[in-house]
């Protein structure tokens, strides 16, 4: 056990480390939902509400829905407890306003919390580096250096990053406890069944926890030898084998159960943009040797971690195609050497043994070698590996705790280290303030990324600097001029500026290469319908629309297709194609799945019923249908797309008696700043028929 006195003159140092992890990570509280908060962790996102957080649901629909449910129905994102964690800190601080009781969707208690658990998790390196090294220098280095690592930033900095810090903080807690069962003869247990616990939560948030449960036998390992030096490594493996089978077994079980029936549930289909990760559309072999080349840049990352950006795509990085290419031969070389020498150092050397084992383990499962994962490379994504660096430098400042010279070099790299990090990780915190404050700040230092000179072109579209948007422009088109993306880029940017023409060009030029991945294609049919209805192409719309309708683009999109191929059908006078459409989009309301968006969708059935009615003179269910759907529909009903509806609501209300409502409908619609210029005059000639 460690010196008592000697653990207690640690207090000050450590309380000081701590304090200025949480200080450094202090500014990000007032940051916003950005970048892909806005997508997962917001409760109202622009594709939708975001079910699972906004309201707390049945603990087992966490369990059964994959991540980013309901806006991202396919993928192999099981992280229960993550999206559980967003929702109750959305419950517990949100507060209800207005009559309607409306609540609010505050960021800064997400932001808090991050950086809590983050000074948590440094806290745990202190705790398992003491263990290995007894109390002083060596564990507060490691501490330190865990805590102002400027890897970690964005994952702290970023809500989303909650997963990454869930598996570190749940899976360090576990190894504690594992560690320090090991090292009791007697109620092994008390330590063992709260490890196993907090193996499964640290799997529940993150898939990459898997590396915790492969790595809790090296760890013991190494603190059994420190126990008994003359064991060897099968011996020390042998002695806790039993433990390792109690702690490890049932969560990793679980975790693959738990994963398998979410998957049969929701589909295998994985989708993966070749924008996001080229890496998932190529070859086995391409892909393995392109990951060991980005497993080594991680390698230089770790070390020297001063340049960061919050997104790398497709051309970042030249994919490896060949094994005689020098970058893989390099990255080959320098993970052989790292690897070889870590064997070697397990007899004498343990710690830097489980530096070694700790970068390649976790490293190894992101690095798209083994599986290929949703992005291409993230600095995030070494939260964990960077562990690796504060094992290192725990087992240098121990191997040189008696050469004062050596120690006052080490004390000084790590000091001017750690304050370079460190001010970094502020200046993150202010980059992170926006999207466009984060996009303007990394564009430029990763002048290769697709996605963020397509972002800054927007932003500069936005703020009406036509110069510095084609600047990013011509610098994404540039990247690959026969890219699909760019197409479509530049068509949305056309789409804004009100030229759709020319975004129809653009984006149908988009649709037609082979390049462009499946998934994309039924939102490419779903703007291009758009855009050809406005220009008054009724049966190109109609061609993108069937499209679409006929494409496996999930529950949602399909019922866009089907709604805007009913009002086509409705203008063109088909009621034989507007009500077989109709009875199909009522038999489909089973397949949605939550109550909103199942009503909605029912209430945009049920105007068509009505204008179904209206068209063959029914009135009363006219005015019974239109009234309830409008009424469904109440904050979009200035939509001019829904304007033959309303129009025949108030015809008949006119024809069944109800004169005085309809008058005050018109004279309502009449008032509205909102109504289309181009529909006023409908509404004018209502009007004067109802003066009469």
């Amino acid at each position: 056990m460690p010196d008592a006195s000697a653990a207690r003159r640690d207090r000050v140092p450590l309380a000081a480390i701590l304090l200025l992890t949480a200080a450094i990570y202090a500014p990000s509280a007032w940051n916003g939902f950005t970048y892909d908060d806005a997508f997962y962790v917001q409760a109202e996102t622009t594709g939708g509400p975001n079910v699972m957080v906004r309201e707390l649901q049945p603990l087992g629909d966490y369990f059964r829905r994959p991540y980013g449910y309901p806006q991202a129905r396919h993928g192999r994102g099981f992280r229960p407890a993550t999206v559980y964690s967003f929702a109750l800190t959305h419950h517990v601080f949100s507060q209800s306003r207005g009559p309607s009781s409306e609540r609010t969707d505050p960021a800064w208690p997400h932001h808090a919390l991050n950086v809590l658990l983050h000074v948590l998790g440094t806290w745990l390196v202190y705790r398992i580096m003491r263990r290995f090294t007894g109390p002083g220098l060596p564990p507060l280095l490691a501490a330190l250096v865990f805590g102002v690592h400027t890897l970690r930033s964005d994952t702290v900095i970023a809500i989303v990053g909650r997963g990454e810090i869930l598996a570190f903080v749940a899976g360090a807690g576990a190894l504690e406890l594992y560690l320090e069962g090991l090292a009791r003869t007697r109620r092994r247990a008390w330590f063992f069944a709260p490890a196993a616990l907090l193996l499964f939560l640290a799997l529940s948030s993150k898939e990459n926890a898997l590396g915790w449960a492969a790595l809790l036998p090296a760890f013991g390992a190494v603190a059994l030898r420190r126990a008994d030096p003359a064991a060897s490594l099968a011996a020390a493996l042998r002695r806790q084998a039993l433990a390792f089978v109690l702690v490890a077994g049932p969560p990793v079980a679980l975790f693959v159960i738990l994963r398998h029936q979410m998957l049969l549930e929701h589909g295998q289909r994985f989708l993966v943009t070749f924008n996001a990760n080229p890496l998932y559309h190529e070859a086995a072999a391409v892909r393995m040797m392109t990951g060991a080349m980005l497993l080594g840049y991680g390698l230089w990352k770790m070390v020297a971690p001063f340049s960061l950006a919050c997104d790398y795509g497709v051309y970042v990085f030249r994919l490896v195609h060949s094994a005689l290419d020098p970058r893989f031969l390099g990255a080959v070389a320098a993970l052989a050497v790292l690897a070889a020498g870590g064997a070697l150092a397990f007899r004498r050397h343990g710690l830097l043994f489980l530096a070694v084992a700790v970068f390649l383990v976790f490293g190894l499962i992101t690095s798209n070698t083994p599986v290929a994962i949703e992005t291409i490379f993230a600095e995030r994504l070494y939260y964990l590996p960077a562990l690796g660096l504060s094992l290192a430098v725990a087992w240098l400042a121990a191997r040189i705790a008696t050469r004062r010279r050596a120690h006052a070099a080490l004390l000084l790299a790590t000091g001017a280290w750690s304050i370079a990090a460190g001010a970094l990780c502020v200046k993150r915190c202010f980059d992170w303030r926006s999207m466009e404050s984060l996009v303007l700040a990394d564009v430029d230092a990763q002048p290769r990324s697709l996605f963020l000179n397509l972002e800054a072109a927007g932003i500069h579209a936005r703020r009406g600097d036509a110069r510095e948007r084609d600047r990013y422009l011509e610098r994404a088109e540039r990247l690959d001029p026969e890219s699909p993306w760019i197409s479509l880029a530049l068509g949305q940017h056309r789409l804004r500026a009100g030229n759709l023409a020319e975004a129809a060009r653009l984006l149908s030029r988009a649709l037609d290469s082979d390049r462009l991945d499946a998934g994309e294609r039924p939102y490419l049919h779903q703007n291009l319908g758009a855009i050809q209805l406005r220009l008054g192409r009724r049966d190109e719309a109609r061609r993108h629309f069937e499209a679409l309708r006929a494409s496996d683009a999930g529950p949602a999109l399909t019922h866009l297709a089907r709604v805007s191929l009913l009002w086509i059908a409705h203008g063109d006078g088909d009621t034989e194609a507007t009500a077989a459409l109709l009875a199909e989009g009522r038999r489909a309301l089973a397949g949605i799945e939550t109550d909103p968006e199942r009503a909605e969708a029912a209430a945009e059935y049920d105007l068509f019923g009505g204008l179904l009615a209206h068209r063959r003179g029914d009135f009363e269910a006219a005015v019974r249908e239109l009234g309830a759907a409008l009424g469904m529909l109440e904050t979009r009903r200035m939509d001019p797309e829904r304007t033959p509806a309303v129009l025949a609501y108030i015809d008949a209300l006119a024809r069944t008696g109800r004169t005085a409502a309809a008058r005050q409908m018109v004279d309502c619609y009449l008032r509205s700043p909102h109504l289309a210029a181009d529909h006023r005059p409908e509404f004018e000639a209502l009007s004067r028929r109802l003066g009469q």
